[in-house]
């Protein structure tokens, strides 16, 4: 525990709230698949705590070949708006206590996940890797000094 700052987050959780949903259409605009993270900071006591930082988030999903447990990383997103306190604030849920990150993906993450038909055959719903790091700090203290890392790992799948 930090003795100058007992309440900063020691650990990042992806909450099991987070999903892949589909976008509602809009005129002009056709449903898109999104990848709805819910990610729950603690603080060295267990609690929920709230902190300033940037989000790297990766997807993976198993690659095709001979060994079906290597994985490779597919996308990644650079999330800045947890550096900004009024975006931060706006991204997180009071009633969950986790910040809700939504992240526009592709058309293959909602395949991989429900299952689809290809050439006349059928897909099993399958699962992707979701990666998390979070450093906290200032964008000024990120970039000035070594930034603590709080990372997590979790499966979406249907």
């Amino acid at each position: 525990m930090n003795a100058t700052a007992p309440f900063v987050p020691t650990s990042i959780r992806i909450f099991p709230l987070s999903h892949v949903e589909t976008t509602q259409p809009q005129p002009n605009k056709p449903s898109r698949p999104v990848v709805v993270l819910h990610l729950e900071l603690k603080d060295a006591y267990g609690d929920a705590a709230k902190a300033l930082g940037r989000l790297q988030v990766t997807l993976g999903r198993s690659a095709s070949g001979l060994d079906p447990s290597l994985e490779q990383q597919e996308l990644r997103w650079d999330v800045s708006e947890l550096l900004d306190p009024e975006s931060n604030a706006a991204l997180f849920d009071p009633a969950t206590r986790t910040y809700r990150v939504q992240l526009d993906a592709p058309a293959w993450v909602l395949e991989t996940i429900e299952g689809t038909t290809r050439g006349g055959r059928s897909i099993p719903p399958g699962a992707v890797r979701v990666r998390v790091a979070f450093a906290l700090g200032t964008r000024e203290q990120i970039e000035e000094s070594e930034p603590i890392f709080l990372t997590d790992e979790f499966t979406l799948q249907k």
